[in-house]
């Protein structure tokens, strides 16, 4: 149980250091403060941005909660979409550097977990897409130690970034 909860304030930490780049959620809350002037607007334009392709948490932590995850990835890959939960706009190539702690976290305390991540990483890697979990990935595996159901697992990515948004918020509210 304390594993649970040090991984999901790892996540928050991670969360809240991914908000300041220009992130889709990140950029709404910039664009509503210099035209609305209004938080709650803001933060309503950062969720509108939730989901596929931007935060599709539900999606990744129903595909991870489900019977068979691997061939979840694989009609995905067979599809031609992309796999919920990988692949970064910021890094290309390698694993997310913000992300690391909540990878390592995972590896040590959650093997079978992180087993499972790494083997839809494999996958992904041998149809030639060299792409890694991305943040809705680590949040999906948060919600799924945490026994946050999948419709509710958006709490952790939205908990953790709204601190993040407001200063971005006010910051950007008075240029």
């Amino acid at each position: 149980m304390e594993s649970s909860k040090q991984l999901f304030e790892i996540v928050s930490r991670c969360h809240f250091e991914s908000s300041f780049r220009d992130n889709p959620s990140s950029v709404a809350v910039k664009i509503s403060a210099q035209s609305s002037g209004r938080f709650g607007n803001a933060v309503i334009a950062a969720l509108s941005m939730l989901g596929n392709p931007h935060g599709p948490v539900q999606e990744v932590t129903e595909m991870l909660s489900s019977e068979d995850p691997i061939a979840f990835a694989k009609m995905y890959i067979q599809s031609n979409a992309k796999v919920p939960g990988w692949g970064n706009g910021f890094v290309k190539g390698k694993r997310d550097p913000i992300w690391d702690e909540a990878h390592e976290y995972i590896q040590k305390n959650f093997p079978e977990l992180f087993s499972l991540i790494d083997e839809i990483t494999k996958l992904l890697h041998s149809n030639g897409k060299m792409i890694f979990p991305n943040p809705a990935c680590y949040t999906a595996m948060t919600a799924i130690v945490n026994d946050i159901p999948a419709d509710a697992a958006s709490y952790i990515f939205i908990s953790s970034r709204l601190p993040a948004w407001f200063n971005i918020y006010m910051k950007e509210r008075n240029k």
